[in-house]
Order: structure tokens, then C-alpha cells, then sequence
């Protein structure tokens, strides 16, 4: 369909489908030609891919748990927040934003806070 590619003309090329075919066949049955036959591809049995996939998971156990397989990551990652040196993070940060896009502050809208 290339750039029309949109819904209505997918719609109207799928009921057209029908039509043409139905013109094609009128059209070799009035020049008298064969109709060609149809062949089909010929496919790669996948069994011998699915042993190799089994033998290999067999072999790795993917699906195996182990306990403790990352015994110093806490499942809450807080209490070891250094909340100073994030806020020395993040001042600095905001300092690089507004370096590269500045925007206009108001002397009123100053809550305090540096």
C-alpha cells in the first residue's frame, strides 16, 4: 500500500479482494490459459532445535532457585541513604538545568529554600 497506508484504504483493497479475483478468473477462462498450479515451501522439521533447546536448558537450569543468590542487597534501600550528599546531588544537578535552560524567577516565589 506503501504511503496510503491507511485504515480505510486497507479496508477497501481487502473487499476489493474478492472482486479481483473473481476478474482474473474471468479473464484467463477468456484467453484460455491454465490455471498455474500451487506449490508449497517445503519447512525444517523443528525437532532437532527443540532437543537441542531442552538438552541445553536441561543442562543450565534456568529455572532453579537459589537462596541467597545476592545476600548484600537490602530489599529497602534507605536506611543507607547518605541524605546530604544526595542533596549536594540534586543542588548541583538543578544548578546544570537551569545553566542550560535558565528560567525567570520572581523575587515573591522564593519559598526559603537555596
Amino acid at each position: 500500500m506503501g504511503a496510503n497506508n491507511t485504515e480505510k484504504a486497507i479496508t477497501n483493497a481487502s473487499r476489493a479482494a474478492a472482486g479481483q479475483q473473481k476478474v482474473i478468473e474471468n479473464f484467463d477462462t477468456q484467453i484460455n490459459r491454465a490455471a498455474a498450479l500451487a506449490s508449497f515451501h517445503s519447512h525444517k522439521s523443528a525437532a532437532a532445535d527443540e532437543s537441542k533447546v531442552q538438552l541445553d536448558l536441561r543442562i543450565l537450569k534456568p529455572f532453579n532457585t537459589q537462596p541467597d543468590s545476592f545476600p548484600v542487597l537490602s530489599s529497602d534501600p534507605l536506611p543507607t541513604l547518605d541524605e546530604v550528599e544526595l542533596d549536594r546531588w540534586l543542588n548541583r544537578h538543578k544548578t546544570n538545568l537551569m545553566l542550560d535552560a535558565p528560567m525567570e524567577h520572581d523575587d515573591n516565589d522564593d519559598d526559603g529554600r537555596d
